[in-house]
């Protein structure tokens, strides 16, 4: 999962979004969610789990794929 942390982080910071805008962009809650901006501090730290559906929208808004973000490939 250490890849997974590096990768979300580095693409994020790669399109200037901060933890809100990606939330809401990538619409993966509803805008401003707290637990949302949790989630995402979690996995960007990696302490947090990320289900298979929150890590196919993630691949699919930064258009990547998951195997991508896993670092199962480049």
């Amino acid at each position: 999962m250490k890849n997974f942390r590096v990768r979300i982080k580095n693409l994020r910071e790669a399109r200037g979004l901060t933890i809100e805008q990606l939330i809401i962009n990538a619409k993966i809650t509803r805008p401003m969610d707290k637990v949302a901006f949790l989630m995402i501090r979690a996995w960007e730290s990696g302490l947090g789990k990320l289900s298979n559906s929150m890590l196919i929208k993630l691949a699919q808004y930064f258009n990547v794929s998951v195997d991508y973000l896993l670092g199962e490939s480049n």
